[in-house]
């Protein structure tokens, strides 16, 4: 009986890390509409522009970028991951629309 339960533990466990694993899919979609309904609508500049204003500032190479809906602030945000010099990983949250650098978080 406690075998069985164990199987039935880890078979749940597997389907929902499976679901949640889609949905964080399905998040990305959303993310990249919601980005360019937003720039069609004039609410945020286009990440190559707020790259371009940055680079010098975020220090390092950008390995990835989420687009961020700020539903407490009423505003959108892109969330660079940057690999500095130093083989560290930074993580900046700049204003969509204004490129105004909100947070910073060095490792």
């Amino acid at each position: 009986m406690f075998h069985r339960r164990i199987f039935l533990f880890v078979g749940l466990f597997t389907s929902l890390a499976h679901m949640a694993s889609a949905d964080d899919d399905h998040d990305d979609d959303d993310d990249h509409e919601r980005a360019r309904l937003a720039l069609q609508r004039g609410e945020i500049r286009p990440l190559t522009e707020i790259m371009g204003r940055l680079q010098a500032v975020l220090g390092g190479e950008v390995i990835e970028v989420e687009f961020k809906h700020r539903r407490r602030n009423r505003n959108f945000a892109y969330q660079f991951k940057v690999l500095t010099p130093r083989g560290r990983i930074s993580e900046v949250l700049v204003d969509a629309a204004t490129a105004k650098i909100l947070e910073r978080d060095d490792d």
